[in-house]
């Protein structure tokens, strides 16, 4: 009797054992399709990016030289592993957040895998992660990897309908306007190239691109005539020169332009050269913007130049003050620009969440509320526990509205 109860015993638990190896090999599957891409940390994570960061960190040309190695690195590994490398190099080198071009090395990379499967990059990344560099690296890989890829006019909208719907089935937002702008703009760099660096030629094809994708179409093709990121096509174009004879030249090619949105967006990417010339600071910068024609493209033209400071790993931080200062007395801009910048940093890279609370810090008691919306905002898709860890330094009055629910 006491052997027959001990082998049921003995039974039931064996039952129970075997079930819950059977649920932890299905938890094990079923993570497989959800990976943790930003928290993964493996061994060879772990020791590429010990060896990256002693190779890169101290070079002139560091952005290049991550971004080389971090293409190098995908093309023997998954995207997510990557993901992960790079988030594991921001923890290591803070400069790094300013993502954007060694987002370009990553994508590109990553197409030129399997030109076919050109969108499944963003089962894993948003278009704007990295200030839009993993979109823009994205259509470059295509341009130079996928032999029957052509651009037309027509593709800029089928494109970026095909990119916001990949976008949102996987994170639920839809009609993401400011997706319209970060993929328009990434075709805006591209048409110029294939405009063999033509700004003429790369601006009639803009005004071909359906309406509501024209004005960033024409701040792509712009930026890209000023910075040429788009340098595995540029071959035999020299850079130019930041200084004042550039910024002449780039004035007068300006006022050339015909129709609004054009004339804008030139004006706009003018804040590349600026913020140069300017020596990163923000009055300067400002007193520069003020050779657009019209107060609106002045305004666009600083709060532009303002994106960029703030993302800026060496930008001095006693100058967050400044940053908005000049539109104090017009309320509605001054909050406008508040909110510009917290996204400018928060789009590039969590990692900037601390700026961002320091910026936050600036303000009248009376803006820091929506500053910190702001923050929460750009954080939102994190961990709690991740969003706790970012929002640490924030005053204990606004700690709740950092983190969020």
């Amino acid at each position: 009797m006491i052997l027959t109860k001990l082998s049921k015993k003995n039974r039931n638990i064996g039952l129970i054992a075997l079930c819950i190896f059977f649920a932890f090999i299905f938890l094990q599957r079923t993570n497989i399709n959800y990976p943790k891409v930003f928290q993964e940390k493996t061994k060879i994570i772990t020791e590429s990016s010990e060896n990256i960061v002693k190779n890169c960190t101290d070079k002139l040309d560091w952005i290049k030289c991550y971004g080389e190695k971090l293409a190098v690195f995908n093309k023997s590994h998954k995207f997510p592993q990557t993901l992960a490398l790079l988030k594991t190099l921001q923890d290591q080198d803070k400069k790094t957040s300013d993502c954007h071009l060694i987002a370009h090395y990553i994508a590109s990379s990553e197409v030129e895998k399997n030109p076919n499967k050109w969108l499944d990059l963003f089962d894993y990344v948003d278009q704007n992660i990295c200030i839009n560099g993993f979109i823009h690296g994205a259509l470059e890989g295509r341009s130079r990897f996928d032999r029957e890829f052509v651009l037309t006019p027509s593709d800029v909208t089928k494109t970026c309908t095909l990119i916001e719907e990949k976008a949102a089935k996987r994170t639920g937002i839809k009609g993401d306007s400011l997706a319209d702008d970060t993929c328009a703009h990434a075709f805006g760099h591209i048409l110029f190239t294939e405009a063999d660096e033509d700004v003429k030629k790369a601006v009639s094809e803009c005004f071909k691109v359906d309406s509501e994708y024209q004005k960033h179409c024409f701040t792509g093709v712009f930026m890209e005539h000023i910075t040429l990121e788009n340098t595995a096509n540029h071959k035999a174009v020299k850079p130019m020169r930041m200084n004042q004879e550039t910024i002449q030249v780039l004035n007068d090619l300006c006022k050339k332009q015909v129709g609004g949105d054009a004339q804008s967006a030139c004006y706009r990417e003018i804040a590349h050269v600026y913020i140069f010339t300017g020596k990163k600071d923000p009055l300067q910068v400002f007193k520069l913007c003020k050779l657009a024609l019209n107060a609106p493209q002045q305004k666009e033209c600083y709060l532009h130049s303002a994106e960029m400071l703030v993302i800026d790993p060496v930008f001095d931080e006693n100058r967050l003050k400044n940053i908005c200062i000049f539109y104090k007395n017009y309320p509605g801009i001054y909050r406008g620009c508040m909110r510009r910048q917290v996204s400018s940093m928060l789009k590039s890279s969590t990692m900037f969440t601390q700026r961002a609370i320091k910026f936050c810090e600036t303000f009248a008691n009376e803006h820091k509320n929506l500053c910190y919306t702001t923050i929460n905002k750009g954080i939102t898709k994190l961990s709690i526990e991740e969003r706790k860890g970012l929002c640490s330094t924030a005053p204990k009055q606004y700690l709740d509205i950092c983190i969020g629910k």
